[in-house]
């Protein structure tokens, strides 16, 4: 990058960080690229910032700080994630999330002449992006471009990586890990609530967010609970007939075998994590699960528990959870575990991992039901696993 630009850059995040000091984590995290394939600037789903050097210098720093602000704001909402599940065409996934972003913003610091805002198309302000969406997808081509912050964003606002983006793996710019961009959501979300308790000059729009994704719809022991009823009950409420045990009366119909009714035992498997990556308040948090789990099940299955960091270290069943012994402390890899797990005789009809979740993982689903219980951790778990996340 040229000097020129570099400090033009700086100096427009230090007055962004001045304005809307909440957004600080954000706007430090963006990595900055020189491109001259924009107008001004872009930004793609890995935190990298697009800037043109002639396009950047057309506008006082005062409009660039509301400009990083605005890509930012793409990013901490997640928007390009929600017009993907909502399949929300190109260019109308960028505009109309631009509005949703603009509604607030606009009102706010200097933004350049000619953003997008709500009034253009004669519709309410401070909707959703999904509902502009909804009311704007047979007029989209009545929007003029390319204005900053009007339709032109990068693909943190939508749609697939734009030509001049870099791949995820760039030497120079390496993009930002799924794992890494929530962390730095949560921090933002923190940052704004404590800005809402002292000041309370935070705009509403960002404290519903903030409070919305600190705080989970549905509480996540209710969905633990209901992820281990899934799994377990189905097995341990089932009865029905069996020759592996003949009924009373079979003096009764000799020479003829009968069956007599039975009901399976279901068999639950815990995989503690005891890596050294786990420290003791997470394995606090993770026992404490442990325990509430024990409770639920141990009247209709057996609990096996399997301690692993990067082998198996214990294996034990167990029928309170006093018996636990937390062994282990190198390094993390939950394949081990899973392989271990799925050799259990009898086989479990779920397992359960408990886990801060930064292992190596299996890249085909096991065949048995897994639920992770991801402790205090943004780490990425697959696709094929249901997740409950614990709090820290």
């Amino acid at each position: 990058m040229t000097p020129d630009l570099i400090e033009r850059l700086a100096a427009a995040r230090l007055r962004a960080v001045k304005d809307w000091p909440d957004l600080a984590t954000a706007l430090w995290a963006l990595r900055w690229v020189e491109s001259d394939q924009i107008p001004t600037l872009a930004t793609d789903r890995g935190w990298r910032l697009y800037a043109h050097p002639q396009g950047i210098a057309a506008y006082p720093v005062e409009a660039v700080a509301w400009l990083l602000v605005h890509e930012c704001s793409h990013l901490l909402r997640d928007h390009f994630t929600r017009m993907d599940a909502l399949q929300v065409p190109s260019p109308l996934d960028n505009i109309v999330t631009d509005l949703e972003v603009n509604s607030g913003l606009v009102r706010e610091g200097k933004p350049p002449q000619g953003v997008l805002v709500p009034d253009l198309f004669k519709l309410p302000w401070s909707l959703l992006a999904e509902e502009y969406a909804d009311l704007l997808r047979d007029r989209v081509r009545s929007v003029k471009q390319p204005k900053p912050g009007s339709g032109q964003c990068g693909s943190c606002a939508g749609g697939g990586p734009a030509p001049y983006e870099l791949p995820p793996d760039d030497a120079d710019a390496p993009a930002f890990a799924s794992a890494d961009t929530k962390l730095i959501q949560r921090q933002v979300a923190q940052d704004i609530q404590a800005q809402a308790k002292g000041r309370g000059t935070v705009p509403g729009a960002w404290r519903r967010w903030a409070e919305e994704l600190l705080t989970p719809q549905i509480p996540w022991q209710q969905r633990l609970r209901s992820a281990l009823r899934r799994g377990v009950g189905s097995v341990a409420g089932q009865m029905d007939y069996s020759f592996s045990r003949l009924s009373r009366r079979q003096a009764v119909y000799h020479p003829f075998l009968r069956p007599s009714l039975c009901q399976p035992t279901g068999h639950l498997c815990l995989i503690l994590d005891t890596s050294g990556s786990m420290h003791s308040h997470a394995l606090g948090l993770a026992m404490a699960e442990v325990r509430g789990i024990v409770r639920t099940v141990r009247e209709s299955c057996r609990v096996t528990v399997l301690a692993v960091d990067a082998a198996v270290q214990q294996r034990q069943r167990i029928v309170r959870p006093s018996q636990v012994q937390l062994v282990g402390g190198g390094g993390t890899d939950m394949r081990v575990g899973l392989e271990a797990a799925c050799w259990l005789r009898p086989r479990p009809n779920l397992i359960v991992i408990l886990s801060d979740c930064n292992s190596p993982w299996p890249e085909e689903r096991p065949p048995v039901p897994v639920l992770v219980v991801r402790i205090a951790s943004g780490c990425d778990v697959p696709a094929w696993a249901e997740v409950v996340d614990v709090p820290d």
